[in-house]
């Protein structure tokens, strides 16, 4: 859907795209160490991080500019170096991007959002939601309100969405399930 509004133009001339993926990864607790994408620090862009960056190809085109800024190193065994925190900054023609990634533990999250001149859209890979924001036609207060409620319409309808291509994968009626499922 974020990619249909793209392409509609629904959100105007797009200005800011940022890419989060904050994830635990579960070897780097227990192992195993040897895998290729733990064996040089710069393995791990290449095995996830390509994962993000493909939403900012397929959204936005390939990036004018790029810097990336590494920070959380630790040793693995092996004497291994692992950064567990990436920031990618850069552009792509007029549009803004920033890629933040996260090895390290804590909650998870993985979403995509996307600033333009009409609107904002943020799809949460995370939890299978997506949600549209669009300017209003009230004055600020009134029109703050009126985008919250409907954010919450929004949540709840994704919600109930979910919930119900979950039962449906439970009861084998559908092969959908949840996010990663399909």
């Amino acid at each position: 859907r974020l990619r249909e509004d793209v392409r509609q133009g629904v959100l105007g001339r797009l200005d800011h795209l940022t890419v989060t993926w904050r994830w635990a990864l579960p070897f780097l607790r227990s192992g195993p160490f040897d895998l290729w994408m733990l064996r040089e620090p710069g393995h791990i862009a290449l095995e996830i991080g390509s994962h993000a960056l493909a939403h900012v190809l397929d959204l936005v085109g390939k990036p004018d500019d790029l810097t990336v800024r590494v920070s959380d190193a630790i040793q693995l065994p092996g004497r291994r170096l692992f950064y567990r925190r990436w920031q990618v900054l850069g552009y792509s023609g007029p549009t803004a991007i920033d890629l933040s990634l996260s090895f390290g533990p804590g909650f998870a999250e993985r979403q995509v959002h996307l600033r333009g001149s009409h609107g904002a859209a943020t799809m949460d890979i995370e939890n299978n939601t997506y949600i549209l924001q669009r300017g209003s036609r009230f004055a600020e207060d009134f029109g703050r309100y009126e985008g919250l409620v409907g954010v919450a319409h929004a949540l709840r309808k994704e919600a109930r969405r979910n919930l119900k291509e979950y039962l449906f994968s439970k009861l084998g009626m559908s092969d959908k399930g949840n996010a990663f499922g399909y």
